[in-house]
């Protein structure tokens, strides 16, 4: 008996984008005695983390365990600030937003009300005051 099954996330096709995979050759010099190992490959894993702890975390939220969704949003937020730098970047401020949804449901109303209040700084920031 075969059950069908469903993608975590169709965030992969995102995360394999050119944004996502950011490749480096570099331009070996044949005069100069370096390793033999060939093209350096540099990939930022931090987007695909940041991405499979927010699935994680709503996948915690459907089955309605929203402390530790909340732990994988926080996580998230993490990987995404070291990522971005500035609340203002939308990926921080969807992990944001997502993170106060699960302390609004695990009844935790001031961090709930923290967490908004940094996306909605962060809208003021790149949309102006007339957005709010």
């Amino acid at each position: 008996f075969l059950h069908k099954v469903y993608p975590l996330s169709t965030s992969s096709l995102f995360a394999l984008g050119d944004e996502a995979l950011k490749v480096d050759f570099i331009d070996r010099d044949s005069s100069k005695h370096e390793s033999n190992t060939g093209a350096r490959f540099n990939i930022d894993l931090r987007i695909d983390t940041g991405n499979t702890l927010m699935q994680m975390g709503e996948l915690l939220c459907f089955r309605g365990d929203y402390e530790n969704a909340a732990i994988a949003f926080e996580k998230a937020l993490t990987v995404r600030r070291e990522k971005y730098e500035s609340d203002d970047e939308k990926e921080v401020m969807d992990a944001c937003y997502a993170l106060g949804m699960a302390y609004e449901q695990y009844e935790d109303f001031d961090m709930a009300m923290i967490s908004y209040d940094i996306v909605l700084e962060s809208i003021k920031k790149t949309s102006g005051h007339e957005s709010t």
